[in-house]
């Protein structure tokens, strides 16, 4: 005759494994009138004799005067009313946020800390870059300084890096190369200028001997193959030159040169291709480089409307995380969005904006996936998300202004600012990106 054993479960932990089998044997089980339950998906629900609406609801607006009572269903766990700290929790959060929201509502866009920046109007500096000390350097474009912006103090240097003339546009778009210096592709100036940000030296005689004329190249971008290109304005080529010899190259890349100037800027490598986009400025079609090959393209994405002496259609571009290009109006009255993986356009999608001129000047990736368009002649910061398709020109103003900013940067100990370097005003524009979710 079989032997039958009885086991005698009395420990805390043996009483725990024993639940667990009863609710691994059974799908639900009824304890005093509540029942636990595990749906499909894994999860657990505990459902109390007394339901109502405002108990399940506490997540919502509408909920705000939920109080434990006899007609409130209560989770109690070692004699603490978890739902009742849920709710004072929610109902302090929502506090908070409204408080933030408020708070930033009048500080995310910042005109007043760094000022001071000599007479408006002058073109004093274009294009910036961050260096790895953490530093903003803006190219001078008629200053006689680089501008040297501290993200994290606030603090501004015109005196360490000068001596330059003011006559002539000199140095516009700049890139940091793999040796850690900044090279700036010349305007009307004949030379490249570097500047190594370890000791803050500059050297315009390295690479000397480029063809004299007025704004000959606008922006520059650093290629995968470690070569700087130098978008061509009115010259009649792309500028290459080779940081690791000081090299460079006016004749392999020539292109054709429209009257009147201003052809491409804001330029783009796409990962998906390793092509360079350039947007029209006057120019009918989007400028295409093909850095392996050094040909350009300047027929697969056209028809653009040519555009008068001076107006630019697009002026900054920037590469979004979902693999398009989105290039800044200038005068258009839509956002440019270039699609590299089929080389085609699109003005529709993000279009009606307003038809003045010299509305925004770049645009700036920031942390969230969103783009900014930094403000020249408009009153606004132009926001755009990708994700969303849509455009934002409302909700972040700043004051009127005829000469407001060039170039952006994410700057920042922690990447929580966007420095905006003057290209005509006395001041440098701050947004700040941690009150930027709140404000938007």
């Amino acid at each position: 005759m079989a032997a039958h054993s009885v086991v005698c479960c009395t420990s805390r932990v043996c009483r725990f494994a024993l639940v667990v089998l009863l609710l691994h044997c059974w799908s639900a089980v009824l304890l005093r009138g509540a029942v636990i339950e595990e749906d499909g998906f894994g999860n657990l629900h505990i459902t109390t004799t007394t339901t109502t609406t405002t108990a399940t609801g506490i997540a919502e607006e509408d909920q705000e005067e939920w109080s434990p009572s006899s007609s409130h269903s209560r989770v109690l766990v070692n004699g603490v009313d978890v739902m009742a700290q849920l709710v004072a929790a929610q109902r302090q959060l929502r506090s908070r946020g409204r408080f933030v929201k408020q708070l930033c509502r009048d500080h995310t866009v910042d005109v007043t800390t760094v000022t001071g920046l000599g007479q408006e109007g002058l073109g004093k500096w274009r294009n910036s870059v961050l260096a790895p000390n953490g530093k903003v350097y803006a190219m001078p474009i008629r200053s006689p300084h680089v501008l040297i912006v501290d993200p994290d103090t606030n603090a501004v240097d015109t005196t360490t890096i000068t001596g330059f003339s003011t006559g002539q546009a000199k140095w516009t778009g700049a890139v940091l190369a793999p040796n850690n210096k900044i090279y700036a592709v010349p305007a009307d100036a004949t030379s490249v200028l570097i500047i190594d940000p370890a000791t803050n030296a500059y050297n315009a005689s390295a690479i000397t001997g480029l063809p004299p004329g007025d704004s000959k190249w606008a922006d520059a971008v650093l290629a995968s193959n470690g070569l700087i290109f130098g978008m061509p304005n009115q010259a009649a080529s792309v500028l290459i030159i080779d940081p690791a010899t000081n090299a460079s190259d006016t004749t392999t890349i020539p292109v054709a040169v429209l009257e009147g100037g201003n052809q491409w800027y804001g330029a783009v490598q796409a990962p998906n291709n390793g092509k360079i986009y350039a947007a029209p400025g006057m120019q009918t079609a989007v400028l295409i480089i093909d850095p392996a090959t050094n040909t350009t393209d300047n027929t697969t994405i056209a028809g653009f409307p040519l555009s008068a002496r001076g107006h630019l259609k697009w002026r900054g571009a920037v590469l979004a995380p979902n693999g398009k290009i989105y290039c800044v109006p200038q005068d258009a009255t839509s956002v440019l969005i270039i699609d590299p993986f089929t080389d085609t356009a699109d003005t529709t999608t993000l279009g009606g904006l307003f038809p003045t001129t010299s509305k925004w000047y770049s645009g700036v990736l920031t942390p969230d996936g969103r783009i900014l368009g930094i403000p020249d002649h408009a009153n606004a910061v132009l926001i755009i998300d990708p994700i969303a398709n849509t455009t934002d020109v409302t909700s972040l103003r700043v004051p009127p202004n005829q000469f407001g900013w060039a170039t952006g940067l994410v700057a920042g100990r922690n990447r929580d600012k966007v420095v905006c370097v003057p290209y005509g005003h006395q001041a440098v524009l701050i947004i700040d990106l941690v009150c930027l979710e709140y404000a938007v």
